[in-house]
C-alpha cells in the first residue's frame, strides 16, 4: 500500500521534559500528537488498512524541496514509525525491514510511503508460530 504523509517534526524537537519526584520523564509534545493525529485522518481518508501479525517492510521516499531546509533520514523516523502504529501494523516491532531515500529539489516537502508483508519464509515461520528469534546460542550440556 502507498501512503502520502506530511513531513513528521525531528527528534530532537519531538518531546519536552517533565519533572516529577526528582525524575525527568519525557513525553511527546503538542506538536507530535498533533502530527500522529494527522496521520490517522490521512489514513482514514486514503484508506490505508492494517497489516496484523505479519513482518513489514517500509520503504519510504523523502521529498524535499530544497537544500536549505534539508535534513537527515534518521531524524524523520521515530514520529513517523510510532505514528503509523494500528494504522499500517499493529506494533513497530513488525517492522524488519526499511529502505529510506530523499530526494532534493523536488515540488514539495512530503514522505512517500510503501507499506509492505515481507515474503520472507522464516519471518513468517516466526510471526506464525509467536517465537523470540535465536540469539546464535547454542545450548550445550555438559557430561
Amino acid at each position: 500500500m502507498i501512503f502520502v504523509l506530511p513531513i513528521p517534526i525531528l527528534l530532537n524537537q519531538l518531546y519536552k521534559p517533565i519533572i516529577s519526584n526528582g525524575t525527568t520523564r519525557l513525553i511527546k509534545n503538542k506538536k507530535a500528537k498533533d502530527y500522529e493525529t494527522t496521520i490517522k485522518i490521512l489514513a482514514l481518508k486514503q484508506k490505508i488498512k492494517c497489516l496484523e501479525d505479519v513482518p513489514i517492510s517500509l520503504k519510504i521516499d523523502l521529498l524535499r524541496k530544497n537544500k536549505a531546509n534539508d535534513i537527515d533520514c534518521d531524524g524523520v523516523l521515530k514520529l513517523l514509525l510510532d505514528s503509523l502504529e494500528g494504522i499500517c501494523y499493529n506494533n513497530d516491532k513488525q517492522v524488519c525491514e526499511i529502505i529510506i531515500r530523499k530526494h532534493l529539489f523536488q515540488d514539495e516537502n512530503k514522505i512517500i510511503l510503501c507499506c509492505e508483508q515481507i515474503n520472507d519464509e522464516v519471518l513468517k515461520k516466526y510471526y506464525a508460530k509467536k517465537i523470540k528469534p535465536a540469539t546464535g546460542r547454542k545450548n550445550s550440556k555438559t557430561v
